[in-house]
């Protein structure tokens, strides 16, 4: 995040729904606020046996959500309870058991000890963040039907335990669960975070004038309502949080400006959208050491194999591509083999 400010300088509490067990929206169910339902259930003595289950498409905000309430429990209820932020990404192997797991990801002194789990003195909220990231580099689906199986019996075993009264909340996107439904826990309290509404909008918008000032903050509204930028645009990108925050970025850098727009059809200021977001996430948004020992050839190259693996992607119907996929469409240029 190659800014001066922080996500909480730009955060705002999401909105999510219920979904059932197959993983669809419970119908006519009303938004509530993400953080809200979190406190809620760390709280309901009822529900103490359910796992605290957030899904969601990429850029939704899962996992500053994970980040800012993590830390919200951390100044607000610790020692009652102590947060224990997890990515997923960074567990190499799910062990057999989900004490092995976790002992294996959290690395830290303190769990040496075998007792760690069982100190009724201690209470540990885990955040178990990106289940999906259980796929990549070639996983299969086991890996992720194994953890959810495992996650699901420990929050039944630190119920019924009074020595064990510890917490999961896990995030990750929803498609990752496909063909592995019916095998999921049934303990698990599934929310869906949702796009933002008006008023989040204004919110997050408001939060950017504190940071750039009212002139560049009310030009960028006036960008995205102008006639000629892509509906895509004003109701899906610019209600994802990560997007919003790359547009916003982008304008604030000129990057975009609505002059650019001028004599575009909608495909055409899509694609003028996307090629300038591509070069501004790979001329700004690495670190200036990277930016200083990449040449402008390797910028082209970084850019054709992005190219490549986005074509890869749509073309596989799914979120990801196989590196090989990727790899067989480059073998014929050395310099981005290389």
């Amino acid at each position: 995040f190659a800014e001066e400010f922080t996500f909480n300088d730009i955060y705002v509490p999401l909105k999510a729904k219920p979904i059932d067990k197959n993983g669809d929206p419970i119908e006519n169910a009303e938004a509530f606020d993400l953080e809200t339902w979190a406190k809620q259930l760390l709280e309901d003595e009822n529900k103490q046996n359910r796992v605290m289950f957030v899904e969601a498409g990429p850029g939704r905000g899962k996992s500053v959500f994970c980040r800012m309430f993590a830390d919200w429990v951390r100044q607000h209820l610790h020692p009652v309870w102590t947060p224990v932020l997890i990515r997923l990404r960074d567990i190499p192997t799910v062990q057999k058991s989900f004490r092995e797991t976790l002992k294996e990801a959290v690395n830290a002194g303190f769990t040496s000890d075998n007792g760690w789990l069982t100190d009724r003195n201690t209470r540990y909220l885990f955040f178990l963040d990106g289940f999906d990231e259980l796929l990549m580099e070639g996983r299969s689906s086991d890996g992720l039907e194994q953890l959810l199986k495992q996650v699901g019996q420990f929050q039944r075993d630190c119920q019924q335990s009074s020595e064990m009264g510890h917490r999961v909340l896990i995030t990750g996107r929803t498609l990752a669960l496909q063909g592995i439904e019916r095998q999921m826990p049934d303990n698990l309290e599934r929310v869906e975070i949702q796009v933002m509404d008006d008023g989040l909008q204004q919110q997050w918008l408001s939060k950017w004038e504190v940071q750039f000032g009212a002139e560049k903050t009310s030009a960028f509204q006036q960008f995205l309502q102008n006639e000629r930028c892509p509906k895509q645009v004003k109701s899906d990108l610019a209600r994802e949080p990560l997007l919003l925050y790359l547009l916003a970025a982008m304008h604030r850098d000129e990057t975009l400006k609505v002059e650019d727009f001028q004599g575009t059809n909608s495909t055409q200021a899509k694609i003028l959208i996307y090629n300038q977001a591509v070069n501004w996430v790979l001329t700004e948004q690495r670190s200036k050491l990277l930016n200083r020992n990449l040449t402008e050839l390797e910028t082209e190259n970084l850019r054709r194999i992005l190219t490549e693996a986005g074509l890869c992607v749509v073309q596989s119907g799914g979120e990801c591509a196989s590196v090989a996929m990727i790899e067989a469409r480059l073998k014929a240029d050395n310099s981005v083999k290389a």
